[in-house]
C-alpha cells in the first residue's frame, strides 16, 4: 500500500494550479467550458483528480475498483463548476487522510503478485482471440 501512497494519492491534487496553464491547449469544449463557469480552476482535472482519490479509497478499502462511478452526480457538478476551488482541495484532503487510514488496515499485499497478474492478461488475450 505504499506504492499507493507514495504515487497515486499524494499527487492527487499536486500542480493543479500549472495545469491550468495547459487548459486553452486542450480541446475547444474543454476550454469552453471552464471559460462558462468561471470558476478560475480546470473542472475537469479537479473532477479527475477527485476520482483518483475515490478510486484509491476504493481499492485500499474494498480491494476492487469501482467502473460505475458512486458519486457520479457530484462528480458531474464538479464538472459543471458548480463549486469553487479551494473548498474542494478541502475536501480532497479529507479524503486523502482517509485513504492513508484505509491503506494502514487494508489487507492488500504491499506489491501485485505480477506472474498471477501476467497470467490473468495472458488469459485475457486468448479469450479475446488476441
Amino acid at each position: 500500500m505504499d506504492a499507493l501512497l507514495t504515487g497515486l494519492v499524494p499527487r492527487a491534487f499536486q500542480g493543479h494550479r500549472d495545469h491550468w496553464a495547459w487548459v486553452g491547449q486542450g480541446t475547444e469544449a474543454h476550454y469552453q467550458t471552464n471559460v462558462r463557469h468561471g470558476r478560475g480552476a480546470d473542472s475537469k482535472n479537479l473532477l479527475l483528480r477527485l476520482r483518483r482519490l475515490d478510486m484509491a479509497d476504493e481499492i485500499a478499502t474494498d480491494g476492487v475498483l469501482h467502473v460505475r462511478w458512486l458519486n457520479l452526480d457530484f462528480l458531474l457538478k464538479v464538472l459543471a463548476g458548480e463549486f469553487d476551488y479551494e473548498p474542494l482541495v478541502g475536501q480532497a484532503g479529507g479524503q486523502l487522510e482517509r485513504v492513508k487510514q484505509a491503506c494502514v488496515s487494508s489487507t492488500l499485499p504491499e506489491e501485485p503478485d505480477r506472474d498471477r497478474v501476467n497470467q490473468m492478461l495472458i488469459q485475457i488475450r486468448r479469450k479475446m482471440g488476441g
